[in-house]
C-alpha cells in the first residue's frame, strides 16, 4: 500500500470515550475508480482498524431482525473515505454521519462509528438457520462482499460521484441513506445537504434519493397503519441549479371516506 496513503489514515484523529486503537493495521473494505471533471481517481472505503461484526453470520436469527435490516450481515468500527487523486489523499470520517440515527445496538453504544454490511443475505438463511444448518456460517462467509461504492448523481449537477450510505434503520425494512461524495458546489469529500439545513446531512429513505437522482418529485413514506401509525407521509424532493430540497408532509388518516388534512410540513 502506498506510503504516503498509510500515513494519511494514522493521522487521522479518533475521538470517543469508546474508541479503538488508532494503531491498529487498516482495512480495505471496498474500492471504486470514480471520474470526476474527467479524471479518474480511486475511492476506498478503509477501517482505520479491523472492524467487528454486528448481526453477523454466527447470529442469523437476530441478523434477520427489524434492528439489523440494512446492515447484515454487518461489520462496525472506524470507517473512512479514502480519495485518491493526482498525488493526493484526502480523507473522510463516516462515522459521525451514523450518531443519532438507528443503529444495530451493541453491548456497550459507541459514537462515531460506522455501520456496513459485509455478506449478502439469501432468501433462506433464516430457514436453513431454524433447521440447525451448520454449514450456513461458512456459506454465508464465502459470498462475495457488498459493495458499497455505487456512485450516481444526487445533486442533478452533471457528476455521478455521489453513492448512498445506509446511516439507520426504522422498523421494519425502512433503511435512511446520505449521499456521499463530491460535487460541483463543494470539490471536497462530504455528506449532501439541503437547501434549508447547509450545516448538516441530508438523511432521506432510500426511494426518496432515487427519486431525486432521477429528477425528483413525491415519494409516499409512510401510509396509515403501517406498524400502527396514525398519519400519513410524504416527501416532496427537487433540485435547482445544484441545491437539495426536500420537505416532508404529514397527513391525517380520516376514516369513513375523508379527505386526508395536511397537519404538518417539515424542511428536511
Amino acid at each position: 500500500m502506498h506510503t504516503r496513503f498509510i500515513a494519511a489514515i494514522v493521522a487521522v484523529a479518533f475521538t470517543g470515550a469508546a474508541a479503538l486503537a488508532a494503531t491498529a493495521p487498516q482495512v480495505l473494505r471496498d474500492q471504486a475508480t470514480v471520474t470526476v471533471n474527467g479524471v479518474k481517481e480511486t475511492w476506498q472505503l478503509v477501517w482505520a482498524e479491523p472492524p467487528r461484526e454486528v448481526c453477523g453470520p454466527a447470529e442469523v436469527s437476530s441478523a434477520a431482525t427489524c434492528p439489523c435490516s440494512g446492515f447484515a450481515y454487518g461489520e462496525y468500527g472506524r470507517l473512512n473515505l479514502v480519495r485518491r487523486h493526482d498525488g493526493a489523499v484526502e480523507n473522510l470520517d463516516l462515522g459521525p454521519m451514523f450518531d443519532g440515527q438507528e443503529t444495530p445496538p451493541l453491548t456497550k453504544p459507541i459514537t462515531g462509528v460506522a455501520y456496513l454490511s459485509r455478506w449478502p443475505e439469501a432468501r433462506n438463511d433464516l430457514a436453513r438457520d431454524n433447521v440447525d444448518d451448520t454449514q450456513l456460517e461458512a456459506d454465508i462467509r464465502a459470498r462475495p462482499p457488498v459493495h458499497h461504492l455505487r456512485m450516481g448523481d444526487y445533486d442533478r449537477d452533471g457528476l455521478a460521484a455521489e453513492f448512498l450510505l445506509q446511516v439507520g434503520t426504522v422498523p421494519c425494512m425502512k433503511h435512511k441513506f446520505v449521499a456521499v461524495g463530491v460535487s460541483k458546489r463543494d470539490g471536497r469529500l462530504h455528506a449532501l445537504t439541503s437547501a434549508a439545513h447547509p450545516e448538516r446531512p441530508l438523511v432521506l429513505f432510500g426511494e426518496v434519493w432515487e427519486a431525486l437522482r432521477k429528477g425528483g418529485g413525491t415519494v409516499i413514506t409512510w401510509e396509515c397503519q403501517d406498524h400502527g401509525a396514525e398519519f400519513h407521509n410524504e416527501t416532496i424532493v427537487s433540485v435547482q441549479d445544484g441545491a437539495i430540497h426536500a420537505k416532508r408532509q404529514t397527513f391525517t388518516c380520516p376514516t369513513g371516506g375523508a379527505a386526508r388534512a395536511l397537519v404538518e410540513e417539515t424542511d428536511l
